[in-house]
């Protein structure tokens, strides 16, 4: 770029997020669900969807980038707004492609729903798409019938990154036949402004928006606590320490709670009655 300096440059960002490439073709030992050894790669499994970890360009552990933009407030109004502007509080950025679209008219309302319970754990929830500001209000103030959000009551920031600064800085530009718009990512970044929890989705596939509230009560109990949060948590469930002695303790909690439930006849109607509950197991009685 230095070659030109003193003219204005175009240059293409990069683009390492992975959503609308085709997996890399690389193979590897495993250890198969019989505990033999074979080498596999993701083309093996062609014709059916594939859970693979990604090549290594997520922002877990980095510090959120410092970008700015205009947004639409929750009052309609216009203000410029960065991720800084919220430190001391942990912050739920999610990204969606477009105003005026389909599963963006079902997630943006989704999102606003959980704002209260967001609230309660000191939570900024901010979306953000490329389109203006303006664009934004529009959308809110127009009726269901011209694809708008009148009924619903949108109490967040939304973000117009018309420039697209803040969804290369996150990195969540789709790439392909989903290009350019922004992938449905979500980001939740702590007090200190680092980024803890990262999710992302292609342009059709909606989320589940109560994840993200779940995965802001399990960073906040982590932080309160300094113990591990293991899968499927929810607030009152277990947690564990960082030791071998932890692991083997709630392990053990999980297979009684699994042995219980597959002892336990089916609850057909009101024969059977719930009446104790415990963070390892149900009892019921007749």
């Amino acid at each position: 770029i230095s070659d030109y300096k003193g003219k204005p440059v175009m240059k293409m960002p990069v683009r390492t997020n992975m959503i609308g490439k085709k997996a890399p073709e690389v193979s590897a030992m495993a250890c198969m669900p019989d505990n033999t050894f074979k080498e596999i790669s993701i083309s093996d499994y062609k014709g059916k969807p594939v859970m693979k970890m990604p090549v290594r360009t997520n922002m877990i552990g980095k510090k959120a980038p410092e970008v700015s933009a205009m947004a639409c407030m929750p009052d309609n109004t216009f203000k410029e707004i960065s991720i800084s502007d919220y430190k001391g509080k942990p912050v739920v950025l999610y990204f969606y492609p477009a105003d005026f679209t389909f599963v963006c008219s079902s997630e943006v309302p989704g999102f606003a729903a959980l704002n209260e319970e967001f609230e309660k754990l000191g939570a900024q929830l901010i979306g953000c798409s490329t389109d203006t500001h303006f664009v934004h209000k529009a959308w809110k103030n127009a009726t269901s019938e011209q694809g708008g959000l009148v009924d619903f009551d949108i109490n967040h920031p939304l973000i117009g990154d018309f420039k697209g600064e803040v969804s290369d800085a996150f990195d969540v530009l789709m790439n392909d036949k989903f290009a350019p718009l922004p992938c449905r990512a979500v980001f939740v970044i702590d007090e200190d402004g680092t980024v803890m929890a990262e999710h992302r989705n292609a342009d059709p596939l909606g989320r589940n928006t109560k994840e993200a509230l779940r995965t802001v009560q399990a960073l906040l109990e982590h932080k309160k606590t300094g113990r591990v949060v293991p899968a499927d948590w929810t607030p009152g469930a277990d947690t564990m320490d960082t030791t071998t002695e932890s692991v083997d303790e709630y392990l053990k909690k999980l297979k009684a709670k699994k042995e219980l439930e597959e002892e336990a006849p089916p609850i057909r109607d009101d024969t059977w009655r719930h009446v104790t509950r415990s963070s390892s197991i149900e009892a019921y009685i007749i």
